[in-house]
């Protein structure tokens, strides 16, 4: 087996066993939402313990409104996520006031790099919460 060979096989199960070990996580909890004169703000408390940081995550994100019709399709940026330590990123939503949001649905994974990451092991570790009343499914 040649050079390269062997180090895709050891970074392809170092990926699998990832997306496999239930401990690991990547947590994301809308902490807060708060109205502002053009929409709403969005905090989020992001924790991973996956056994690596990952470099850069952003996920497919869908609003509904109150009445449960699809409000805003967007992607959210959560950037560097280093393991082992909490994040808190906060997006501005214009034209989007907090009282009309009743969901927020995590789509999917739209990239999430890293060295022993990918977005399938990272969509596996995702774990969602809210502290708000807007419901946060994934």
């Amino acid at each position: 087996m040649r050079l390269p060979v062997v180090l895709g096989l050891i970074l392809a199960s170092g990926q699998a066993s990832l997306a496999q070990d239930p401990s690991a996580t990547l947590a994301l909890e809308l902490n807060t939402a708060t109205p502002t004169e053009t929409g709403c703000n969005l905090t989020f408390v992001a924790q991973s313990t996956l056994p690596d940081d990952v470099d850069a995550l952003v996920l497919e994100t869908v609003l509904f409104d109150t009445s449960g019709q699809v409000s805003l399709m967007t992607m959210l940026d959560f950037s560097a996520l280093p393991s082992g330590r909490s994040r808190v990123r906060q997006f501005a939503l214009p034209n989007a006031p907090c009282d009309q949001i009743g969901k927020l649905l995590f789509n999917g994974v739209q990239s999430c790099d890293g060295a022993q990451v990918s977005p399938a092991s990272c969509d596996a570790a995702l774990t969602v919460s809210s502290r708000t009343d807007i419901e946060v499914t994934r």
